[in-house]
């Protein structure tokens, strides 16, 4: 399964829309990007860019 962290961006939305299409088992995890989610080190673990596309 894939997990998708993701924000309401228009690249998150393609994202999960890529997602339906494909047919992938995937589970989304909202990023809150006012809180500065992206940040954290857990997230930082997975992307230490800490960006999201």
């Amino acid at each position: 399964m894939i997990e998708a962290y993701t924000a309401l961006t228009p690249n998150g939305r393609k994202l999960a829309i890529m997602l339906e299409e494909t047919g992938f088992p995937y589970r989304l995890q909202p990023l809150d990007l006012s809180a500065c989610d992206r940040h954290t080190s857990t997230f930082r673990k997975l992307n230490p860019n800490g960006k999201i596309r």
